[in-house]
């Protein structure tokens, strides 16, 4: 029997284009996702000012990409912060 794997992709981005590339990526991922015991799980970190977007220039998927994921993860700016204090003060 095949155990199911996990794997994460991550995308950092700051394009407005960014909900394009990654609906071509998840329909071919699809395929391989219904011919292999696997899930996907989606990191997405965003920049809002690299080309002046707007939040749901990222995070409004098409209901059918979303779909494709076992998660869906995104990070903006005050996320990352958050994360990146929260490593610090357990660091020492």
């Amino acid at each position: 029997m095949n155990q199911i794997k996990n794997v994460a992709i991550g995308f950092v981005t700051g394009r407005k284009n960014f909900k394009n590339v990654l609906r071509t990526y998840a329909f071919r991922w699809k395929d391989v996702i219904s011919q292999s015991a696997l899930n996907i799980h989606l990191i997405v970190a965003y920049d809002l000012s690299y080309n002046n977007t707007q939040i749901e220039d990222y995070i409004v998927l098409q209901k059918k990409v979303r779909d494709v994921f076992s998660s869906v993860t995104f990070l903006g700016p005050e996320k990352l912060m958050n994360t990146y204090k929260w490593q610090l003060e357990r660091a020492f």
